[in-house]
């Protein structure tokens, strides 16, 4: 419509200023001149107003037929579920539980994506920093681990859109497994290994069957006769200095600072 009037417009201009033209051409040559030179200025921008208007329908036209024929952003994943243990914030144990790979399905594009989970519970890191939700994740290559942790245990899921270069976006989802944290199991054997001198009887206490199926015992906790000992090994050595009963108790904590229940051992010295 904008583009008809300014073409009616200029029409009725340029009829108006030729038909002046025409009628004052015979009075004066030097007007005759200027009218002729203004007339054909006139025509000469209209027809590249012409031309200019029908390149960019032309290559608006281009524009979204090459947007709308490009190929969809698609983002490839390591795992379509990631499982990870609940409150497992730094990897502990660096294992590959809780890491997943990101990679375009075209490897001319840079990967640009976008992290949305609901709950809260669920976050990601990418080179060690804490990712918001929604806050862009742009890195040179078309390719990434990112870690992820929970605060719960529970199945979670997340939000993924991807971005290209044109602007083009994709939704897609990733599953998040959280497993509890199971307590570790204390276990302790006590055994005299020497008694040669006078009021010294030495024994070896030894906590190495004490048990953690999802992760690392990281310290062991005696009470040997209300006295508290924190060791990082599995077994120590004690001397006894008086004969009767003893009380031992040991309790141990895992990787993430759970504790176990304490085992309780009496120990009689003839």
């Amino acid at each position: 419509m904008e583009f008809e009037i300014i073409h009616k417009r200029k029409n009725y201009f340029i009829l108006e200023h030729c038909q002046t033209y025409n009628s004052s051409r015979s009075v004066n040559p030097t007007t005759f001149k200027a009218r002729w030179a203004s007339c054909n200025f006139i025509l000469r921008n209209y027809l590249l107003l012409i031309i200019l208007v029908f390149l960019a329908q032309s290559c608006s036209s281009d524009y979204k037929d090459f947007l709308y024929n490009a190929p969809t952003p698609y983002l490839l994943l390591s795992k379509d579920t990631v499982v990870t243990r609940e409150k497992d914030y730094l990897n502990i144990n660096q294992t590959d539980n809780g890491k997943v790979y990101m990679k375009t399905a075209n490897w001319q594009q840079q990967l640009n994506i976008q992290i949305f989970d609901s709950s809260g519970k669920v976050h990601f890191k990418y080179m060690g920093a804490q990712l918001q939700n929604n806050q862009p994740l742009i890195v040179a290559g078309d390719s990434t681990w990112v870690f992820i942790a929970v605060d719960t245990a529970g199945l979670y899921k997340v939000d993924l859109q991807i971005t290209d270069q044109l602007g083009k976006t994709t939704k897609q989802s990733l599953f998040v497994k959280s497993l509890a944290n199971k307590a570790p199991v204390a276990s302790l054997s006590v055994t005299l290994i020497d008694s040669s001198q006078i009021n010294n009887w030495t024994y070896n206490l030894d906590a190495s069957a004490s048990k953690k199926s999802d992760g690392s015992i990281i310290s062991f906790i005696y009470n040997i006769n209300g006295q508290a000992i924190t060791s990082s090994k599995n077994a120590i050595r004690w001397t006894f200095h008086e004969r009767g009963w003893q009380l031992i108790s040991l309790f141990v904590t895992d990787d993430l600072k759970r504790p176990s229940d304490s085992t309780i051992q009496k120990l009689f010295i003839q």
